[in-house]
């Protein structure tokens, strides 16, 4: 074989590797849309049923199933499979990405279900990132609020939240009110729970405005 053939075959070789890699990240790509199509419909049955196709394994990594799985619970509302498949990540081998996509979302179902341990397994999870940025902060401010019932960030978070708005002005606003519950303040963590819920309903009409 000259070295003119060799050249051929290995040019060939190279464009139908690249050729089922394309079709592979295509089938991949088709698969995810279903799967997230489903979930943000609310068809659980079909995403379920997909879930359990033998494609679907080979095309998804085990992480991005497992990270799917536990969002259809949080959005069922199923708490016994959302603790369940959270619980399960605790020994698996996540990068930064991950536990970000992880912890950094399943906090505000724990949060709303006053789960404090698993509240405390996000915000320690977050923090071992080590990244500067807004996110982590609120990780650090949601773990003294929440697990260590701490009050010392309440000035702070006052003399903040009137220069914010939109989502940062909500979460500060939601951040006070569990202080002052923790306080006792009832009639304090009320007037700022309406302030935060009042926010929140601005943000997501301003939200679905930019959309359109």
């Amino acid at each position: 074989m000259n070295t003119t053939i060799i050249i051929i075959v290995f040019i060939a070789t190279v464009a139908v590797s690249f050729y089922f890699d394309y079709r592979f990240r295509k089938k991949r790509e088709a698969c995810v849309n279903a799967l997230l199509n489903d979930l943000m419909s609310g068809n659980f049955e079909a995403f379920d049923q997909k879930m359990a196709d033998k494609d679907t394994a080979k095309l998804i990594p085990p992480f991005n199933i497992d990270y799917m799985k536990l969002t259809e619970a949080i959005f069922q509302d199923n708490e016994a499979n959302a603790d369940q498949i959270f619980d399960s990540f605790s020994s698996k081998r996540l990068n930064s990405k991950q536990k970000a996509s992880v912890y950094g979302n399943a906090i505000g179902y724990f949060i709303s279900k006053n789960d404090v341990e698993r509240i405390r397994i996000c915000t320690e999870n977050i923090s071992d990132i080590k990244e500067d940025t807004p996110m982590y902060r609120y990780m650090s401010l949601i773990k003294e609020i929440f697990v260590e019932k701490k009050d010392s960030s309440l000035n702070t978070l006052l003399d903040e939240y009137q220069n914010k708005e939109g989502y940062d002005r909500y979460l500060d606003e939601f951040l006070i009110a569990r202080i002052y519950d923790n306080m006792n303040d009832s009639a304090k963590a009320e007037e700022f729970r309406s302030k935060a819920d009042e926010d929140m309903t601005q943000f997501l009409k301003d939200s679905q405005k930019s959309a359109k």
